[in-house]
């Protein structure tokens, strides 16, 4: 029976659920600390709750996930089902988070009163006394923050440790608005092996499409002071390692773009002699180091500028798009840079596709090169592989559900139509090479998908991309499986 309704207006409440939004131009940041330096840390720590605790990542004792103490539990927080709603780093909710850590400093400034007046700990609620349970296993996914305060209620104090806290600041600084983070601690020796854990726990997640390791360059404590990174070939070399973990990492993945750094007071020899180690389509390396205002004192106020080019990157896709080349771009919170290149001076670097970083008379410090690590001309550009990196994370996520369907030619039309809707849509950003024939074309057919390769489970879809720079067509295959989407080509 319908309720009764008196004459009126009436106003109808309807929820739409907002859809789903592919972002892009959303880095991962890559924390690595001495577990010997962080206990250091701890101890010199009075309150608890400013403290952090690590746990072992599983098949890598030497490498161990650090959470704050004081965030394991915030006071007030809900019960264990709604953990991920309020009062969590890792959640989407800014405003819960961040009220949350004001009440745990009210409550601690409470506390501070209750003793100074001469009562006990004890009286303090029980809620407050509770202990946290750190023997349960840590969340193995990397936090999330939308603000520069957030993450410095969070990792702040590690700023004497490496730096992170710079790179995350000079993302937010140069427009970025939303980043992930995951700190590692490892033993003394056991950095290479570390970075192969960090990146293991960042791979079954797809919400960011760049990568910042800037902890690659903090300088190794040696006695009483620290030696710079660049202070040996053996650690050079360590650094070259590490730098190559993460372009496999993203090569395989073939969703996410690595941010790389030149080494610390490298000068232009330094910088060939490292780029002529690393390649790869899913990676750029920039040059030099950038000077940031109460910068680290070990280095002389220089920074790895990984951060400022991941805001400038996150600024370039919300303004224009990820087909934006990122280059030619300001940027912010930078005093002056290590080194002041000049024309002559970029050529030979622009020339092995090393992105420098420039001072203009009149228009500031600003990104000067957009060319990634490979050889092949298809992706010689940032933006052409960024294009096919975010049209791999759209097909992982908006074509879950073709896994398992039989492999048949209406699977391969239904794949054909999705990817055609797409493509048009980047057509009419301006992605593509309009006014042309045929700016793109999607192939799913028996051709690309002979009878031996239906039995291994796998669909291959050929597309190919007519980019805004350069103007020529793009080939590559999309191998849709079980186990994630890959790209494989030029072909």
């Amino acid at each position: 029976m319908s309720a009764q309704m008196t004459p009126g207006v009436h106003i109808k409440h309807v929820v739409i659920q907002p859809k789903h939004v592919l972002q892009t131009g959303v880095p991962v940041f890559l924390g690595l600390v001495r577990r010997q330096l962080l206990e250091e840390l701890n101890q010199g720590q009075a309150d608890p709750n400013e403290t952090f605790i690590t746990q072992p990542i599983a098949r890598a004792p030497a490498a161990h996930l650090v959470r704050k103490r004081g965030y394991l539990r915030l006071p007030r927080r809900p019960p264990p089902s709604a953990e991920t709603q309020l009062g969590d780093p890792g959640s989407g909710d800014t405003t819960s988070y961040m009220q949350s850590v004001d009440t745990m400093r009210a409550d601690e400034r409470v506390r501070e009163q209750v003793l100074a007046s001469g009562g006990a700990a004890g009286q303090l609620n029980s809620a407050q006394a509770a202990p946290t349970d750190e023997t349960a296993p840590l969340n193995r996914t990397p936090q999330r923050f939308t603000l520069w305060p957030q993450f410095e209620a969070t990792y702040g104090n590690l700023s004497s440790l490496g730096f992170l806290t710079w790179a995350v600041q000079g993302f937010f600084a140069n427009g970025g608005s939303l980043c992930y983070v995951q700190v590692v601690a490892y033993e003394e020796g056991a950095m290479v092996d570390a970075v192969d854990a960090a990146l293991e726990t960042l791979a079954d997640y797809d919400d960011y499409d760049l990568i910042c390791a800037p902890d690659l360059m903090w300088p190794i404590p040696s006695g009483e002071a620290h030696e710079s990174r660049t202070g040996s070939d053996e650690i050079v070399d360590e650094i070259v390692a590490m730098q190559r973990a993460i372009i496999r990492h993203c090569e395989l993945l073939g969703n996410r773009f690595a941010i790389l750094d030149s080494l610390p007071q490298a000068d232009a020899t330094d910088v060939k002699a490292q780029r002529h180690q690393l390649n790869g389509a899913s990676a750029a390396l920039y040059y030099p180091w950038v000077r940031v205002a109460n910068g680290p004192v070990a280095t002389g106020g220089l920074v790895p500028p990984c951060g400022h080019v991941a805001g400038v990157i996150a600024r370039t896709d919300q303004r224009v798009g990820v087909h934006k080349a990122p280059a030619n771009e300001e940027m912010d919170g930078v005093l002056d840079l290590a080194v002041r290149l000049t024309d002559e001076q970029q050529g030979p670097l622009n020339n092995i596709h090393v992105n420098c970083l420039r001072v203009f008379p009149r228009r500031g410090i600003r990104v000067w090169g957009a060319r990634t690590l490979s050889p092949q001309q298809a992706w010689m550009y940032v933006n052409e592989r960024r294009i096919f990196t975010t049209a791999a994370r759209w097909l992982e996520r908006n074509m879950i559900d073709v896994v398992f369907e039989p492999h048949t030619p209406a699977l391969w039309a239904r794949i054909v139509r999705n990817l055609t809707d797409y493509f048009t849509s980047l057509l009419e950003q301006g992605a593509l090479a309009g006014g042309g024939p045929q700016p793109f074309y999607v192939k799913c057919d028996a051709e690309t998908n002979p009878p031996d390769q239906r039995e291994t489970g796998r669909i291959v879809t050929e597309i190919g991309l007519a980019t805004t720079a350069p103007a020529e067509f793009i080939i590559v295959q999309l191998i849709h499986g079980p186990t994630g989407v890959r790209i494989v080509g030029p072909l």
